[in-house]
């Protein structure tokens, strides 16, 4: 039996309602609801992306990179450039506080990324000695951390509130973390290592 034909258009809407689903209900959201939401046959998730798991790794995928790109693109060391109006970062912004809550395989992908980039923010290995990577991975445990519990306490509705939760996020927990550190390495202690996260 051959496989069907798929439009990208129903592939893609399947991942965008997905991701959504995912991130503002759980993971344990059924695929029923899913394809209902994307007008899409409920055989074709199990068909094309082989299950629900399937989808879930099509849906990291599009997660993940979604924040590579962000990253270089919008937070800096002297603050959060803005994002574009022309989209919802919502969907994305609960997908990944979601699988970070729950420890779902996005969330060490994003927090090593995170921390790379947050190494690049904090210079050369010159600047705080070998240590860099590891100083930068403290920083995100810390403000990471922060966010994560503000998200919870106080969860942003709509495009706007999302995007302002994500500046003051990054403007008021990373970057001044990343300055404090900057002028003093030990502030947060020894740093930690790949193996106590």
């Amino acid at each position: 039996m051959s496989k069907p034909r798929i439009s990208p258009s129903t592939k893609e809407r399947l991942i965008t309602v997905a991701v959504d689903a995912f991130g503002r209900e759980g993971f344990d959201v059924g695929i029923r609801t899913i394809t209902t939401r994307a007008t899409a046959a409920a055989g074709i998730v199990q068909y094309h992306f082989g299950g629900k798991e399937g989808l879930r790794e099509a849906c990291d995928q599009r997660v993940y990179m979604a924040v590579d790109a962000a990253l270089p693109a919008h937070f800096r060391s002297d603050g959060m450039v803005q994002i574009a109006e022309d989209g919802d970062p919502s969907p994305i912004v609960y997908y990944v506080l979601r699988s970070l809550g729950e420890g779902a395989p996005l969330a060490r992908q994003v927090v090593s990324r995170l921390a790379t980039h947050v190494a690049g923010l904090l210079g050369p290995a010159e600047k705080l000695g070998s240590d860099t990577l590891n100083r930068a991975r403290q920083v995100v445990r810390f403000a990471l951390g922060a966010t994560m519990l503000d998200f919870s306490v106080r969860r942003p509705q709509g495009p706007d509130e999302v995007r302002e939760f994500i500046r003051v996020a990054w403007d008021e927990e990373f970057v001044p973390l990343i300055a404090r550190v900057l002028a003093e390495p030990d502030l947060l202690g020894e740093p930690a290592t790949e193996e106590t996260h």
